[in-house]
């Protein structure tokens, strides 16, 4: 969902590696100081939230580390409701 094109395509920039990933998952914005009101959250596949959190730099380090093994969802939101939703592999 993006409200303009210029807008989610700087979202859909996101970096999320290494994936898959054991203790940490990074997040990359290279767009990070024209996107306002960032946030993300982490899904199961099932659609249960596991955790959200705002985004406050650049390059953000996610805990996974209580997670169990398996494949979930990580929706990068901005304020302007644009979203880019990526999937993950939890070792």
């Amino acid at each position: 969902i993006a409200t303009g094109t210029a807008e989610f395509n700087r979202i859909m920039q996101i970096l999320i590696y290494p994936n898959p990933a054991s203790n940490k998952l990074y997040l990359q914005i290279p767009e990070f100081n024209s996107l306002s009101g960032l946030s993300y959250k982490i899904t199961d596949m099932m659609g249960r939230l596991i955790t959200a959190e705002q985004l406050v730099q650049q390059r953000s380090e996610i805990d996974i580390s209580n997670l169990a093994g398996g494949v979930y969802a990580i929706s990068i939101s901005a304020a302007n409701q644009a979203t880019a939703i990526k999937k993950f592999v939890k070792n």
